[in-house]
């Protein structure tokens, strides 16, 4: 029998598919759609590919006008984008969403929100992290893959420590393979 696993993608991974600059993140998005393997992420991964697209655009704007680098990073926070380049942006994500529609985007319930809180109290992740493990975690995700080297290394700190690491595993797309091998999955 071949096992049916869920696979969480942390937003960096989304983001190197979507501005297709990491081939190995492009792989296992198209290898999870072959298998028919459960794929998610979480609302916070559609907002960052968002903030992203967002920063993004108004730093290239500010460079095509020739602003100093120093200024626009001080100003990033005061960006003003107008209408159609919200309206772009929301284009950009909806097209990515619809090619790949497999990957179903988790909300967190009272009861994520809790082992959100559970695991920033117990851990030396990031706010985002600790909100992208809940939701995996929650929704019994067995892989998590990110290419964040701090999320896989606190992460699974953690997961060990709660002995919870044989139901949910991180790695980045360079280690899927071996991971899911560990996990007597059948790639």
């Amino acid at each position: 029998m071949v096992k049916k696993i869920t696979i969480y993608l942390d937003t960096n991974i989304l983001r190197d598919a979507m501005a297709r600059r990491n081939k190995d993140s492009t792989y296992w998005l198209n290898r999870i759609k072959e298998k028919n393997w459960t794929c998610i992420t979480s609302v916070l991964g559609i907002t960052e590919l968002i903030d992203i697209d967002q920063d993004h655009l108004y730093v290239n704007r500010q460079l095509s006008r020739h602003v100093d680098f120093d200024r626009i990073y001080r100003d990033k926070y005061h960006r003003n984008l107008d209408v159609s380049e919200f309206q772009t942006i929301k284009d950009a994500v909806s097209n990515f969403l619809s090619e790949y529609s497999f990957i179903k985007v988790v909300s967190l319930d009272d009861d994520a929100w809790k082992l959100f809180l559970h695991i920033s109290s117990n851990s030396n992740l990031f706010s985002p992290d600790a909100i992208h493990l809940a939701a995996a975690w929650r929704n019994n995700a067995d892989l998590i893959i990110t290419s964040d080297a701090h999320f896989i290394e606190e992460g699974t700190k953690l997961l060990e420590q709660e002995k919870v690491k044989s139901k949910l595993r991180i790695c980045n797309p360079q280690q899927v393979r071996k991971t899911l091998k560990k996990m007597k999955v059948c790639v």
